[in-house]
């Protein structure tokens, strides 16, 4: 199983305004999936680089970490995106076709060893799966964003949003994909979440 959500938090300035929107996405959304209290799921960051706790990707720590789905995030005009799911190591990109547009047309091209009349929709959706794949390795753009292409066993899948974004979702996994679920965050009151129910 694989879950998408989506949201349109207020506009946040600065990163630890925008990290905090993302935590607190993340932490309904396990404590939902987990029938847990929205209070005792605990998120955290790994750098995979350099050991940090500062920064990097997002993971679920303390009570919870053992039994608690894999999670990824990206942020993409305006829009707050947060996969989660139990099938192996996730990553979520979301990226406007305005930031695909002109220069930045050529220089995604270049990056991804596309032609460069490649039609910007394709192109941001080759973007985002590229960046979806390097976070589900925990690579990140540490790495030339060509080398998504050669990872093996990842699988990945389309996630229609918005007509202005691509979103790819990948997961490292032998196995196909589960079914995906799509939808957008409700508001969660702090407490005990509601459990999800396979669709």
């Amino acid at each position: 199983m694989i879950l998408v959500v989506h949201a349109d938090p207020p506009e946040t300035r600065g990163r630890v305004a925008a990290r905090s929107a993302a935590d607190d996405l993340i932490r309904n959304e396990v404590a939902a999936w987990l029938g847990a209290s929205v209070d005792e799921v605990d998120v955290g960051r790994l750098c995979p680089h350099c050991g940090s706790a500062e920064h990097g990707r997002p993971l679920i720590t303390g009570r919870y970490a053992a039994q608690a789905p894999r999670v990824s995030v990206s942020r993409a005009g305006g829009r707050l995106v947060v996969a989660l799911t139990d099938e192996g190591p996730v990553g979520v990109d979301a990226v406007t076709l305005a930031e695909v547009t002109g220069a930045a047309a050529r220089r995604s091209a270049d990056a991804l060893q596309l032609p460069q009349d490649t039609p910007e929709d394709t192109l941001a959706d080759e973007w985002a799966r590229a960046e979806a794949v390097l976070k589900a390795t925990g690579q990140g753009l540490a790495v030339d964003p060509s080398e998504a292409r050669r990872v093996p066993g990842v699988r990945c899948t389309r996630v229609a949003l918005d007509p202005a974004l691509a979103c790819q979702v990948a997961v490292l996994s032998a196995q196909a994909l589960g079914p995906v679920e799509v939808r957008a965050a409700a508001a969660a009151p702090r407490g005990r979440a509601t459990p999800r129910t396979a669709p």
